[in-house]
């Protein structure tokens, strides 16, 4: 609702202002991303494959991880933190069999850690002829994160977390 001040002018009420930002958002949306938010559904089947692949990622490693934490000698710390970072990490894909769009970024992140070291640390022993036993025994528990890309709705990951216009950054 709108009000008239002393000196004539209309004060904007809050509401009508917030509504004004909404619908310039949507115009700008629209402009980034013409194909709209219905392209951004993703199929019931690729749902039920993404919800498959977090109730694997949580069944293994949390399998591994616990199988570990409660038999185990003594860790370094460095050890010690990959074990804990792992188990957090099989129970976060727990909940992705809940809510699987949601929960993509810790697909993507699984993505590109493992990607990450196969590039900087793995491929570079390769090329100088230095695979030990350890780094051999690492990339075939880490290489396998190939077969999770061609599941990801990577068109929803585009238009939700790079054409969308992110959160906002002030108070107003």
């Amino acid at each position: 609702m709108a009000e008239t001040g002393a000196s004539g002018f209309r004060l904007t009420c809050r509401c009508e202002a917030l509504a004004r930002d909404d619908r310039a958002e949507r115009t700008i949306w629209k402009k980034i991303a013409p194909w709209g938010i219905a392209t951004m559904n993703v199929s019931l089947f690729r749902l039920y494959l993404l919800r498959a692949l977090y109730a694997l990622l949580a069944a293994a490693e949390g399998f591994i991880q616990i199988r570990l934490f409660l038999i185990h000698g003594h860790w370094t710390q460095a050890t010690g933190v990959a074990h804990c970072f792992l188990l957090a990490l099989a129970i976060l894909a727990s909940v992705g069999v809940r809510y699987p769009l949601q929960m993509l970024p810790l697909l993507i992140y699984e993505i590109l850690w493992k990607s990450i070291w196969l590039v900087g640390i793995a491929l570079p022993l390769w090329l100088a002829h230095q695979v030990d036993a350890d780094t051999r025994k690492a990339f075939f528990e880490i290489a396998p994160v190939i077969v999770l890309i061609p599941f990801i709705p990577w068109r929803y990951v585009f238009q939700t977390y790079i054409a969308k216009p992110g959160d906002r950054w002030t108070g107003h």
